[in-house]
């Protein structure tokens, strides 16, 4: 019985090192800036490359973004519209180690358009929160702001650039 005791200790102790969660990191700036392709063929109709610095993800971490919701929620009602319209969105970060879904709002306006092309330039603004993912990012939690430039043809294909700053910790 004696020897038993130690053994069962040491196998308990192995246990605890390999299946203890990961230690919480507190709230760290982060920047997150996505080359966006539109689709009008989706879904995912929207799809891009993720570069994301600062705190979890340490010096750069390159990614995949792949949206899984778009929702309009609003349009002007006075005129000149201070925005074209505002909406909420949810994309799929993934990234080597693992995923998480980030939600957004945001109020768009008119840029430009070229009645010629069709090209029409939208830049939006707002707020978005990060609420846990898979993998690395599991109790992954945080929020910012975000300025993003759209442009699409007349198909509603086009290309897009979004800058994202704020803080992520785990908890």
């Amino acid at each position: 019985m004696r020897r038993l005791l130690p053994l069962a200790v040491i196998a308990l102790t192995a246990t605890m090192l390999f299946v203890a969660p990961a230690a919480a990191t507190p709230p760290q700036s982060v920047n997150i800036s996505i080359a966006e392709v539109f689709h009008t063929n989706g879904p995912p109709n929207v799809t891009g490359d993720v570069t994301a610095s600062g705190g979890i993800f340490g010096d750069s971490t390159t990614g995949s973004l792949q949206s899984v919701s778009f929702s309009p929620v609003g349009s002007p009602h006075t005129f000149p519209p201070p925005h074209v319209f505002e909406y909420t969105a949810v994309d799929q970060y993934t990234f080597s180690g693992g995923s998480f879904l980030i939600t957004f709002q945001a109020s768009c306006h008119l840029v430009a358009f070229d009645p010629a092309t069709g090209q029409v330039s939208v830049a939006c603004y707002g707020n978005w929160r990060v609420n846990g993912g898979t993998g690395d990012y599991a109790l992954l939690r945080g929020n910012g702001t975000f300025t993003e430039l759209q442009q699409f043809d007349n198909t509603g294909a086009g290309t897009g650039t979004v800058n994202e700053v704020g803080t992520m910790g785990t908890h």
